[in-house]
């Protein structure tokens, strides 16, 4: 508070030694602006010059009031009245006709800088050199201010602005130059700036043509591109604003028609290609398609009709080709499929339905691999990953375990009646090696369940093919030191490799070499793929085994696996047919060498008992044929086997 006071204090102080100091000055100044003021003089001299015009008009009575003029007597009065009025004729048109005539009639020729130019008024020329050489305006001053039309000029000689003035400032309609003699603005002024109806042009080509205020577009406009119309609508704030419509290039064909807001689609509207069909109808935020919407192919036909967020398809969704065949229809979340839906194959025909998470099949989802064929089950980034089960003409084929796409872990193969025909371990696609190769005949035979199986006696080994899944076991022979085991495993159904490249079915780790090539299959007489043609190969060895994979070409899918086991094949080996005969002799001649059994004592029966079964006949065995028949296609019909395993 007292600094307050304080500072009050010295405010005041300050003043008054002001005053003091500029008091005589301000005087002096005003004292003189009054000697000096040619109205001030002017108002002292009329109420003289009236009061003597009274004594005037009275008769002069003594002579010496006149002037001997030879032939007359002028009275001195007369040419008092005379003088006065000449005098005042003078003051009158110096002071108040001539600058009438010079401001109505006459044009001044001054230097910008004069102190005349400060209360001049009239039509004047200004120039901005003393010469008055460079003209820079050309009209009407009043009280020094340029008013009414005039004309403004650049030093090199070009016109600045055509135009209204009013206190010194463009008014009313006028046109504005640039340097060069380039339009800039055309149109209404107020104050000095834009107003009203206008043409604003950039580089003297029309540019903004409409509604001005304060200097800038405002309100109803049309926008032009190198002289081309590109929007007609609202502006405001130097944006477009509320209703109007964007043009292509060409100026005619419409690019945008609907709401903006800050310059960009905002609002409702309708989105065009070039060609002038509608590309998009719907809600925008931003410039963004936003809300909902529906989006076209330029054929006319609906491509998307759903949500869309930023530009987005985003929520509930329907999805079409050109043709207006569904692609998709169900929950979309940043453009791509999200949520549960139904995704359709180029023929419309329904491929998927389930749950998606960033465009890819994710959850749980039923997947149809064709008309007959379909998988329910678990997927994870676009594969099935988990349990699932493979459906075949509405029959359970395959239940088991997934990774990548790619069978893996326990798996049954099913026929159509629900009977086991297959049960086992996979990995990768293909069956575990390490689960089949070594193991016994009749390990290898309960794996195939209740499945219609043939055997062929082969040259080097026993082949087991299982007739409703495409898989065999070739199994080695008897002989004294080893019993039989799994030798090689054949696995030749490609749609159990779900129609994987060769180059992309995922082997077991630790393979000691990896080659791709062409070269020739196996040849197996029984199995119609085993034709000893040549293939693309991809050959994976392993310790105890080689993995071959083999297709039609590099880019094709899988169509048959081979797994062979490293160790040798035992020699000297017995079919089992050979076997089963010598174990027929073996009963024969035991059964020769064997002594009747002597009769029974006889003893008195209590009651009659019926006589003793007489024994057996003995019937040949048939003997076995050196080659065995040929058997059916392992693919075709029947439940028979070529021989008893």
């Amino acid at each position: 508070m007292f600094f307050k006071s304080l500072l009050a204090s010295l405010k005041m102080g300050y003043r008054m030694v002001k005053n003091a100091i500029t008091r005589p000055f301000r005087t002096l100044w005003y004292r003189t602006r009054r000697a000096t003021s040619i109205g001030r003089q002017v108002s002292k001299v009329v109420p003289q010059v009236t009061k003597g015009l009274t004594k005037i008009k009275l008769k002069p009575e003594k002579r010496e009031d006149y002037i001997d003029a030879g032939p007359v007597y002028v009275a001195k009065s007369l040419i008092f009245v005379i003088i006065i009025t000449l005098a005042a004729l003078f003051v009158l048109g110096y002071f108040v006709v001539w600058p009438f005539v010079q401001s109505r009639y006459l044009t001044a020729n001054l230097y910008v800088s004069d102190r005349k130019v400060e209360e001049y008024s009239g039509r004047v020329r200004l120039y901005s050199d003393r010469d008055k050489k460079v003209l820079i305006f050309s009209g009407r001053l009043k009280s020094g201010l340029k008013t009414g039309n005039g004309k403004e000029y650049y030093e090199n000689g070009n016109l600045r602005y055509a135009g209204g003035f009013a206190e010194d400032k463009y008014s009313g309609e006028g046109v504005l130059y640039d340097e060069s003699n380039k339009k800039i603005y055309e149109g209404g002024f107020l104050e000095g700036l834009y107003s009203g109806k206008g043409t604003l042009y950039r580089d003297g080509i029309k540019y903004i043509e409409g509604d001005f205020a304060g200097g800038k577009p405002e309100g109803m406009i049309s926008e032009y591109r190198d002289g081309t119309l590109y929007y007609t609508g609202e502006y405001k704030s130097g944006a477009y604003e509320g209703q109007g419509k964007l043009c292509y290039e060409d100026g005619k064909t419409l690019k945008y028609a609907g709401g903006f807001s800050a310059g960009v689609y905002s609002g409702m509207g309708t989105e065009y290609y070039r060609s002038g069909a509608v590309k998009y109808k719907g809600g925008f935020s931003m410039g963004d398609y936003s809300g909902d919407g529906v989006e076209y192919y330029e054929n006319g036909a609906v491509r998307y009709q759903g949500g869309f967020s930023l530009g987005l398809y985003s929520g509930e969704g329907k999805l079409y080709d050109q043709s207006g065949a569904a692609q998709y229809i169900g929950s979309f979340a940043q453009g791509l499929y999200e949520g549960s839906g139904k995704l359709y194959d180029e023929e419309g025909t329904l491929l998927y339905e389930g749950s998606f998470l960033a465009g890819q099949y994710d959850g749980s989802g039923k997947l149809y691999v064709s008309s007959t064929e379909y998988i329910v089950g678990t997927f994870t980034r676009g594969k099935l990953s988990g349990t699932a089960e493979i459906y075949r003409n509405g029959f359970l084929y395959y239940s088991g375990g997934f990774m990548d796409g790619l069978m893996s872990g326990k798996g049954v193969y099913y026929n159509v009646k629900g009977e086991v025909v297959f049960e086992g371990t996979f990995i990768s696609g293909i069956v575990d090696p390490d689960s089949v190769i070594g193991i016994s005949v009749d390990e290898a035979r309960a794996m195939f369940g209740d499945a219609r199986t043939a055997d062929y006696e082969l040259e080097d080994g026993l082949l087991i093919v299982n007739k409703d899944i495409g898989m065999a076991f070739f199994v080695s022979y008897q002989t004294e030191d080893a019993d039989p085991v799994v030798h090689r495993l054949y696995q030749y159904t490609s749609a159990d490799f779900g129609g994987k490249k060769a180059s992309d079915i995922v082997l077991l780790p630790g393979y000691k070499s990896d080659t791709s090539k062409t070269e020739p299959a196996p040849s197996i007489e029984q199995i119609s793929l085993l034709d000893g043609k040549k293939r693309f190969c991809r050959k994976v060895t392993y310790e105890d085994y080689v993995i071959s994979l083999w297709s039609d070409g590099e880019a094709s899918g899988v169509v048959m696996a081979t797994i062979v086991s490293t160790a040798p094949l035992p020699e000297g080996g017995i079919p089992p047919s050979v076997l089963a005969k010598m174990e027929q002799e073996k009963e024969r001649e035991a059964a020769a060498e064997t002594p009747p059994a002597p009769p029974a004592a006889e003893t008195p029966p209590a009651t009659e008992t019926p006589p003793a079964t007489p024994p057996a006949t003995e019937t040949p065995e048939e003997e076995a044929p050196s080659e065995p028949p040929a058997p059916p296609s392992p693919d075709a019909g029947g439940d028979s086997q070529a021989h008893a395993a």
